[in-house]
């Protein structure tokens, strides 16, 4: 894999305004970001790119967060996943991490709890 491909996020969000933010947030970090704005999309981006990490959200149309991880996995088993979600119930966290989430935010987050976590999977 080239060095630009080690740093290439991938963003699923539905909500267009907060996708926008975490592009531009993660794009000042220095790495290439793309964005998808619900899961279908996103698993086709995984199916024909490689992303150094997933940034999902979990309530999305199409493929919800929850399979998207799923799928995620099974197309690149090591690919770090950070799930991102304004529902915080535990349940709801505890099936995105059994589904191959690395580690789990409850929206709104601090941004630098996000930024951290980009710079810890991504080295």
């Amino acid at each position: 894999m080239e060095q630009a491909e080690k740093r290439k996020v991938l963003i699923a969000e539905d909500e267009g305004s907060i996708r926008e933010l975490l592009q531009e947030l993660i794009c000042e970090e220095g790495y290439s970001v793309d964005t998808a704005a619900n899961g279908l999309e996103a698993r086709q981006l995984l199916e024909k790119d490689s992303y150094s990490l997933l940034i999902t959200d979990l309530k999305m149309p199409f493929i919800n967060g929850l399979d998207l991880i799923a799928q995620a996995r099974e197309i690149d088993e090591g690919m770090p996943i950070i799930a991102i979600t304004g529902y915080p119930r535990e349940e709801l966290m505890t099936k995105a991490l059994e589904n191959g989430a690395n580690d789990c935010l409850i929206k709104p987050f601090k941004i630098d709890d996000l930024i951290d976590l980009v710079r810890r999977y991504i080295r």
